[in-house]
């Protein structure tokens, strides 16, 4: 028997789901070797659009755990997702369920993380925050369909202006 996880929308998530799932977030597969869009593609085809509150919020517990994620990777492949579920407008905002937490990634202060308990999401990197901030923008939204994660994070900031 297949062990199944009931999230708030009350949609089953089996351990199946959640393995594939967490495939995403493999640095050594789709983390080097897919592109975002490629990712995209992938979990639209994998997941059906009334998983994806289930999805997220299995996702939010893994950014709540830092031993779980542990690189940069895994956080813009999580990132990139948020936005393919529930995509970052300025104008929609309000509407979409995961705002607090991409607000408050966006406007925590870098500090210690040592000081954060496991189930406080903790501050983000620049280049985290870089990432965030071009899902924000469509126009530049664009740029990231054909980057792997690690081509991102080759990105030197300080050409992106």
């Amino acid at each position: 028997m297949v062990e199944q996880i009931r999230l708030r929308d009350g949609k089953p998530l089996t351990s199946e789901n959640i393995e594939y799932l967490l495939d995403f977030l493999n640095e050594d597969t789709f983390g080097s070797l897919l592109t975002f869009g490629q990712i995209s593609n992938e979990f639209k085809r994998k997941f059906a659009k009334e998983n994806y509150l289930s999805l997220a919020n299995s996702l939010v517990l893994l950014l709540q755990n830092r031993d779980l994620l542990v690189t940069c990777q895994q956080r813009l492949i999580i990132f990139y997702l948020f936005n393919q579920m529930y995509p970052f407008d300025l104008q929609t905002i309000h509407t979409n369920p995961f705002a607090p937490i991409i607000v408050s990634l966006l406007t925590t202060e870098q500090v210690n993380s040592s000081k954060y308990f496991h189930w406080i999401l903790s501050p983000i990197s620049k280049i985290e925050r870089l990432f965030l901030n071009i899902l924000f923008e469509k126009t530049r939204r664009k740029e990231l369909v054909n980057k792997t994660p690690n081509d991102f994070l080759q990105i030197n900031p300080l050409n992106l202006n």
